[in-house]
Protein backbone atom coordinates (compact mmCIF):
# COMPACT_ATOMS: atom_id res chain seq x y z
CA UNK A 1 0.00 0.00 0.00
CA UNK A 2 2.89 2.37 0.76
CA UNK A 3 4.37 1.92 -2.71
CA UNK A 4 0.93 2.38 -4.28
CA UNK A 5 0.35 5.65 -2.45
CA UNK A 6 3.80 6.87 -3.41
CA UNK A 7 3.03 5.99 -7.02
CA UNK A 8 -0.10 8.12 -6.77
CA UNK A 9 1.98 11.05 -5.54
CA UNK A 10 4.45 10.55 -8.37
CA UNK A 11 1.67 10.47 -10.94
CA UNK A 12 0.39 13.82 -9.65
CA UNK A 13 3.84 15.37 -9.61
CA UNK A 14 3.51 16.86 -13.08
CA UNK A 15 0.01 18.28 -12.69
CA UNK A 16 -0.11 21.93 -13.75
CA UNK A 17 -3.29 24.00 -13.94
CA UNK A 18 -3.74 27.30 -15.82
CA UNK A 19 -3.68 30.50 -13.72
CA UNK A 20 -7.00 31.36 -12.10
CA UNK A 21 -8.43 27.91 -12.74
CA UNK A 22 -8.88 27.18 -9.03
CA UNK A 23 -12.12 29.15 -8.77
CA UNK A 24 -13.73 27.81 -11.96
CA UNK A 25 -16.26 25.00 -12.35
CA UNK A 26 -15.58 22.87 -15.44
CA UNK A 27 -17.61 20.38 -17.41
CA UNK A 28 -17.94 16.81 -16.23
CA UNK A 29 -15.17 14.54 -17.48
CA UNK A 30 -12.82 17.35 -18.60
CA UNK A 31 -9.22 16.24 -18.32
CA UNK A 32 -6.93 18.83 -16.78
CA UNK A 33 -3.68 17.28 -17.94
CA UNK A 34 -1.79 16.89 -21.17
CA UNK A 35 -0.61 13.49 -20.02
CA UNK A 36 -2.61 10.51 -18.86
CA UNK A 37 -1.14 10.06 -15.39
CA UNK A 38 -4.27 11.46 -13.71
CA UNK A 39 -6.24 8.44 -14.92
CA UNK A 40 -4.31 6.23 -12.50
CA UNK A 41 -5.14 8.52 -9.56
CA UNK A 42 -8.83 9.15 -10.24
CA UNK A 43 -10.03 6.47 -7.84
CA UNK A 44 -8.11 7.98 -4.95
CA UNK A 45 -9.38 11.47 -5.59
CA UNK A 46 -13.03 10.44 -5.65
CA UNK A 47 -12.77 9.28 -2.04
CA UNK A 48 -13.30 12.92 -1.09
CA UNK A 49 -16.99 12.06 -1.18
CA UNK A 50 -18.23 14.93 -3.35
CA UNK A 51 -21.59 14.31 -5.00
CA UNK A 52 -22.43 15.13 -8.64
CA UNK A 53 -19.92 15.80 -11.39
CA UNK A 54 -16.73 17.00 -9.73
CA UNK A 55 -13.74 18.94 -10.99
CA UNK A 56 -10.80 18.32 -8.67
CA UNK A 57 -8.31 21.18 -8.57
CA UNK A 58 -4.93 20.30 -7.08
CA UNK A 59 -2.66 23.02 -5.70
CA UNK A 60 1.00 22.50 -4.90
CA UNK A 61 1.87 22.05 -1.27
CA UNK A 62 0.26 20.37 1.70
CA UNK A 63 -1.06 22.16 4.75
CA UNK A 64 0.83 19.96 7.18
CA UNK A 65 3.90 20.73 9.26
CA UNK A 66 7.07 21.13 7.18
CA UNK A 67 9.72 18.45 7.62
CA UNK A 68 13.34 18.28 6.55
CA UNK A 69 13.60 16.83 3.02
CA UNK A 70 15.57 13.66 2.38
CA UNK A 71 14.87 9.99 1.91
CA UNK A 72 11.37 8.85 2.77
CA UNK A 73 9.76 5.42 2.82
CA UNK A 74 6.56 6.64 4.46
CA UNK A 75 3.60 7.62 2.28
CA UNK A 76 2.79 11.31 1.83
CA UNK A 77 -0.01 12.66 4.04
CA UNK A 78 -3.50 12.34 2.62
CA UNK A 79 -5.03 15.48 1.15
CA UNK A 80 -7.78 17.32 2.96
CA UNK A 81 -10.36 19.93 2.02
CA UNK A 82 -9.43 23.16 3.71
CA UNK A 83 -9.00 26.81 2.54
CA UNK A 84 -6.30 29.03 0.44
CA UNK A 85 -5.32 32.52 -0.60
CA UNK A 86 -4.61 33.65 -4.17
CA UNK A 87 -1.42 32.23 -5.60
CA UNK A 88 1.54 34.66 -5.73
CA UNK A 89 3.24 35.55 -9.00
CA UNK A 90 6.91 34.90 -9.63
CA UNK A 91 9.44 33.12 -11.85
CA UNK A 92 7.13 30.08 -11.91
CA UNK A 93 4.83 32.11 -14.21
CA UNK A 94 7.26 31.97 -17.12
CA UNK A 95 5.34 31.59 -20.41
CA UNK A 96 5.89 28.31 -22.23
CA UNK A 97 7.33 30.13 -25.26
CA UNK A 98 10.01 31.72 -23.06
CA UNK A 99 10.63 28.33 -21.42
CA UNK A 100 11.18 26.81 -24.86
CA UNK A 101 13.77 29.45 -25.72
CA UNK A 102 15.58 28.87 -22.43
CA UNK A 103 15.50 25.11 -22.95
CA UNK A 104 16.96 25.32 -26.45
CA UNK A 105 19.76 27.55 -25.19
CA UNK A 106 20.61 25.23 -22.28
CA UNK A 107 20.52 21.81 -23.98
CA UNK A 108 23.87 20.07 -24.44
CA UNK A 109 25.38 19.61 -27.91
CA UNK A 110 23.67 16.91 -29.93
CA UNK A 111 20.27 17.30 -28.24
CA UNK A 112 17.49 19.35 -29.82
CA UNK A 113 13.77 20.02 -29.43
CA UNK A 114 11.68 18.41 -32.18
CA UNK A 115 8.23 18.95 -30.65
CA UNK A 116 6.94 21.34 -28.00
CA UNK A 117 3.51 22.00 -26.48
CA UNK A 118 2.93 25.70 -25.85
CA UNK A 119 -0.76 25.46 -24.95
CA UNK A 120 -2.65 24.25 -21.88
CA UNK A 121 -6.24 23.14 -21.37
CA UNK A 122 -8.43 26.06 -20.30
CA UNK A 123 -12.08 26.24 -19.31
CA UNK A 124 -13.15 27.45 -22.76
CA UNK A 125 -10.45 25.71 -24.77
CA UNK A 126 -6.67 25.90 -25.21
CA UNK A 127 -4.79 28.80 -23.63
CA UNK A 128 -1.13 29.84 -23.59
CA UNK A 129 0.72 27.61 -21.14
CA UNK A 130 2.37 29.19 -18.12
CA UNK A 131 5.11 27.42 -16.14
CA UNK A 132 4.66 24.23 -18.16
CA UNK A 133 6.47 22.88 -21.22
CA UNK A 134 6.47 19.40 -22.70
CA UNK A 135 7.42 17.76 -25.97
CA UNK A 136 10.05 15.57 -27.58
CA UNK A 137 13.83 15.84 -27.57
CA UNK A 138 16.00 14.27 -30.25
CA UNK A 139 19.45 12.84 -29.47
CA UNK A 140 21.87 10.30 -30.93
CA UNK A 141 20.08 7.62 -28.90
CA UNK A 142 16.72 8.46 -30.49
CA UNK A 143 13.68 10.65 -29.66
CA UNK A 144 12.25 10.83 -26.15
CA UNK A 145 9.67 12.91 -24.34
CA UNK A 146 10.52 15.71 -21.91
CA UNK A 147 8.69 17.95 -19.48
CA UNK A 148 9.60 21.05 -17.49
CA UNK A 149 7.26 22.31 -14.74
CA UNK A 150 7.65 25.37 -12.53
CA UNK A 151 5.72 25.27 -9.26
CA UNK A 152 4.64 28.25 -7.12
CA UNK A 153 5.24 28.26 -3.35
CA UNK A 154 3.16 26.03 -1.08
CA UNK A 155 -0.21 27.48 -0.02
CA UNK A 156 0.03 29.13 3.37
CA UNK A 157 -3.67 29.49 4.14
CA UNK A 158 -6.67 27.10 4.19
CA UNK A 159 -8.27 25.90 0.96
CA UNK A 160 -11.77 26.98 -0.10
CA UNK A 161 -14.83 24.83 0.56
CA UNK A 162 -16.31 22.83 -2.36
CA UNK A 163 -18.40 24.95 -4.74
CA UNK A 164 -21.45 23.43 -6.47
CA UNK A 165 -23.31 25.04 -9.35
CA UNK A 166 -26.16 23.90 -11.61
CA UNK A 167 -26.03 24.34 -15.38
CA UNK A 168 -28.93 25.11 -17.74
CA UNK A 169 -29.71 21.41 -18.10
CA UNK A 170 -30.02 20.93 -14.34
CA UNK A 171 -26.70 19.10 -13.98
CA UNK A 172 -24.69 19.82 -10.86
CA UNK A 173 -20.97 20.57 -11.10
CA UNK A 174 -18.70 20.69 -8.06
CA UNK A 175 -15.21 22.13 -7.84
CA UNK A 176 -13.03 20.83 -5.02
CA UNK A 177 -9.63 22.33 -4.28
CA UNK A 178 -7.21 19.99 -2.51
CA UNK A 179 -3.57 20.33 -1.51
CA UNK A 180 -0.99 18.40 -3.52
CA UNK A 181 2.53 17.49 -2.40
CA UNK A 182 4.52 20.25 -0.73
CA UNK A 183 7.95 21.28 -2.02
CA UNK A 184 9.55 19.31 0.82
CA UNK A 185 7.61 16.20 -0.20
CA UNK A 186 8.35 16.61 -3.91
CA UNK A 187 12.11 16.54 -3.41
CA UNK A 188 12.17 13.40 -1.25
CA UNK A 189 13.36 10.06 -2.55
CA UNK A 190 10.63 7.41 -2.55
CA UNK A 191 10.67 3.64 -2.13
CA UNK A 192 9.23 2.92 -5.59
CA UNK A 193 12.11 4.65 -7.43
CA UNK A 194 14.72 2.40 -9.03
CA UNK A 195 17.52 4.75 -8.00
CA UNK A 196 17.44 8.08 -6.21
CA UNK A 197 20.10 10.48 -5.01
CA UNK A 198 19.55 13.67 -3.02
CA UNK A 199 20.81 16.96 -4.46
CA UNK A 200 22.63 19.24 -2.04
CA UNK A 201 23.33 22.96 -1.95
CA UNK A 202 26.70 24.47 -1.05
CA UNK A 203 25.96 24.10 2.66
CA UNK A 204 25.14 20.40 2.36
CA UNK A 205 21.38 20.86 2.76
CA UNK A 206 19.09 18.62 0.69
CA UNK A 207 17.37 20.79 -1.93
CA UNK A 208 16.27 18.19 -4.44
CA UNK A 209 16.65 14.70 -5.83
CA UNK A 210 17.49 12.93 -9.10
CA UNK A 211 15.75 9.62 -9.66
CA UNK A 212 15.44 6.91 -12.30
CA UNK A 213 12.60 4.48 -12.82
CA UNK A 214 11.16 1.99 -15.29
CA UNK A 215 7.55 1.49 -16.28
CA UNK A 216 6.43 -1.41 -18.47
CA UNK A 217 9.63 -1.49 -20.50
CA UNK A 218 10.36 2.23 -20.66
CA UNK A 219 12.91 4.19 -18.67
CA UNK A 220 12.77 7.73 -17.38
CA UNK A 221 14.76 10.15 -15.27
CA UNK A 222 13.32 13.02 -13.29
CA UNK A 223 14.57 15.84 -11.10
CA UNK A 224 12.69 17.73 -8.40
CA UNK A 225 14.46 20.81 -7.11
CA UNK A 226 13.54 23.50 -4.61
CA UNK A 227 13.91 26.96 -6.10
CA UNK A 228 14.13 30.48 -4.69
CA UNK A 229 11.16 32.26 -3.10
CA UNK A 230 9.54 28.98 -2.10
CA UNK A 231 8.97 27.68 -5.65
CA UNK A 232 10.11 24.39 -7.14
CA UNK A 233 11.10 22.82 -10.46
CA UNK A 234 10.36 19.41 -11.99
CA UNK A 235 12.15 18.09 -15.08
CA UNK A 236 11.61 14.75 -16.78
CA UNK A 237 12.99 12.80 -19.75
CA UNK A 238 12.13 9.32 -21.03
CA UNK A 239 13.26 6.87 -23.71
CA UNK A 240 9.78 6.91 -25.25
CA UNK A 241 8.15 9.68 -27.26
CA UNK A 242 4.72 8.54 -26.04
CA UNK A 243 2.60 10.53 -23.61
CA UNK A 244 3.77 8.51 -20.61
CA UNK A 245 6.08 5.59 -19.92
CA UNK A 246 4.51 2.20 -20.47
CA UNK A 247 1.81 3.34 -22.89
CA UNK A 248 4.07 3.19 -25.93
CA UNK A 249 7.24 1.20 -26.60
CA UNK A 250 10.64 2.91 -26.28
CA UNK A 251 11.57 5.07 -29.25
CA UNK A 252 15.20 5.40 -28.13
CA UNK A 253 17.89 3.25 -26.56
CA UNK A 254 17.91 5.58 -23.53
CA UNK A 255 16.46 8.97 -22.52
CA UNK A 256 17.81 11.95 -24.50
CA UNK A 257 19.59 13.39 -21.43
CA UNK A 258 21.69 11.58 -18.84
CA UNK A 259 20.79 12.04 -15.16
CA UNK A 260 23.80 14.35 -14.81
CA UNK A 261 22.71 16.45 -17.79
CA UNK A 262 19.18 16.65 -16.44
CA UNK A 263 20.45 17.90 -13.08
CA UNK A 264 22.59 20.53 -14.82
CA UNK A 265 19.56 21.62 -16.84
CA UNK A 266 17.39 21.89 -13.72
CA UNK A 267 20.03 24.01 -12.01
CA UNK A 268 20.31 26.43 -14.90
CA UNK A 269 19.65 29.89 -13.45
CA UNK A 270 17.52 30.89 -16.45
CA UNK A 271 14.46 29.05 -15.03
CA UNK A 272 14.31 31.23 -11.92
CA UNK A 273 15.45 34.59 -13.34
CA UNK A 274 12.17 35.34 -15.10
CA UNK A 275 10.27 38.34 -13.73
CA UNK A 276 6.56 38.50 -14.63
CA UNK A 277 5.10 41.78 -15.84
CA UNK A 278 3.28 43.49 -12.98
Amino acid sequence: MTDLRERFEHDLADLRLPPGFESTVVEQGRRLRTRRRLVRTAGGLTTLGVAAAAAVVVLGGSQGEARDPGFADDPPPSVSIEETSPRPSGWWDMPARRMLAELKAALPAGVSVTEATLLAEGVDGPIKAIGSLSGVLSADTGPGTFQVLLYPPDPTEPLPDPVTTTDADGNEHTTVTVAGPSVAQRIKCRAYMTTCQPLLDDSGRVVGRISTDTDQGTTYYDVSLAGPDGGALYLYVADSSGEKPGYEAPSASEPPLTPEELVALARNAAWTEYEPTR
